[in-house]
């Protein structure tokens, strides 16, 4: 039997998995650090308790046990209509996660070792926004779609960089932490 650890995901990284576009994560030492190929990895993420009776067009889940419910917004709803705040990813339980992750490598390196192709991995997506006046391509790669100017960048590093930067405030990719890098493929996932 594999064993299972618990892995946190912001918002829009979900996304990335569920759409097909993420495969690796970058974790600092810590927790994962006993994470082996062959292990799974259960998603934890923001979730909202009891609501897929007011919106049964959400994902959701609904515990085996007790009959419990938790939903997931997808993009584009508006969460406003809910009135409810989301229950932190660090709470949420087993049975309520959605994806789970298959480990089939684990590398520990410097994160400045990052090759353009794992940031891709990571999730980085290139979004096409024609030639400037000199005719060279204006720079377009990002971890966030949909995108804003701000979040745009010449390279996946460069996206990848800025993402890592903003997550992990005191562990800055300057800084050029070891990590772990852990390659995945999704199993499940609403």
């Amino acid at each position: 039997m594999p064993k299972e650890h618990p892995i946190l995901f912001r918002g829009v990284m979900i996304r990335a998995l569920l759409e097909g576009r993420k495969t690796q994560t970058r974790r600092l030492h810590g927790p994962l650090l006993a994470v082996q190929p062959g292990d799974r990895l259960w998603v934890r993420e923001t979730f909202y308790p009891a609501v897929r009776v007011h919106w049964p067009e959400l994902p959701h889940k609904i515990n085996p046990a007790d009959r419990r419910q938790v939903a997931f917004f997808s993009e584009g709803f508006d969460r406003s209509r809910s009135g409810m705040k989301g229950t932190p990813s660090i709470h949420m339980p087993r049975w309520a996660s959605r994806i789970l992750l298959e480990v089939s490598e684990v590398r520990r390196q410097l994160l400045q070792e990052i090759t353009t192709a794992d940031a891709i991995a990571e999730g980085a997506t290139f979004v096409d926004r024609g030639l400037d006046a000199y005719g060279a391509e204006l720079p377009g790669w990002t971890m966030n779609p949909p995108i804003k100017d701000r979040d745009l960048h010449a390279s996946p590093r460069d996206a990848f960089a800025s993402l890592w930067s903003t997550i992990n405030r005191e562990a800055k990719w300057r800084k050029n932490p070891e990590i772990t890098a852990i390659t995945f493929r999704v199993l499940e996932g609403l």
